[in-house]
């Protein structure tokens, strides 16, 4: 891991310890020309598109962060085991999720998040309702 990757992964992680008054590292963070994929979502191109995702997550879970428990970094691909933990319809919820990105510049090009989306999806939609 160089020097540009190890900035990035600390940026990563002050980010999550508290996004939103954070939320310009984004920017440092994904390219251009990122592509976001999470299971349960539609994917997301582009810089304006994923920084519009996360104010929307962000407004839906205003308390969201995440705790980064390990990573792993060989060619140019990031993975990063992580908690997410946020409070919907006035319950805390947390759950699991590996994070693979593939980074070039000291950006990131691609992020494919590995969860089970199927209760964070039925908690939202239950306290959208």
């Amino acid at each position: 891991m160089n020097t540009l990757e190890k900035e990035w992964l600390e940026n990563f992680i002050r980010f999550w310890a508290a996004p939103q008054s954070r939320f310009e590292l984004l920017r440092s963070l994904f390219a251009e020309n990122i592509k976001l994929i999470a299971p349960g979502t539609p994917t997301v191109r582009g810089l304006r598109r994923a920084l519009m995702l996360f104010e929307k997550t962000f407004q839906e879970m205003p308390d969201l962060h995440a705790t980064i428990h390990r990573y792993a970094f060989r060619d140019d691909i990031l993975f990063i085991e992580m908690t997410f933990m946020a409070t919907i319809a006035g319950e805390s919820f947390a759950w699991d999720n590996i994070d693979r990105f593939l980074l070039a510049n000291g950006k990131a090009l691609e992020r494919k998040a590995f969860f089970d989306p199927t209760e964070l999806q039925r908690r939202i939609g239950n306290h959208s309702k």
